[in-house]
């Protein structure tokens, strides 16, 4: 069996199905190679940077108007 990378179409290897193999593997999963892994890496590392950098926080005339509201 060969397994090319869903993203770029790269050859990631080729591979024998054996009985362990089938059992560890699950249905529907994809191999990526090292580039787009990369790519992946960057871009999830990206949106946890921005996730932690935006505040939820509620303006100061929002506190005054709901003071029970945090």
């Amino acid at each position: 069996m060969k397994l090319y990378c869903p993203s770029c179409g790269v050859l990631t290897g080729d591979v024998v199905i054996g009985v362990e193999i089938k059992k560890g593997i699950r249905k529907g999963a994809k191999l990526v190679c090292e580039q787009c892994f990369e790519r992946y890496k960057i871009a999830d590392q990206m949106a946890k940077m921005s996730k932690n950098q935006t505040t939820n926080g509620m303006p100061d005339f929002f506190k005054n108007i709901f003071p029970g509201i945090k």
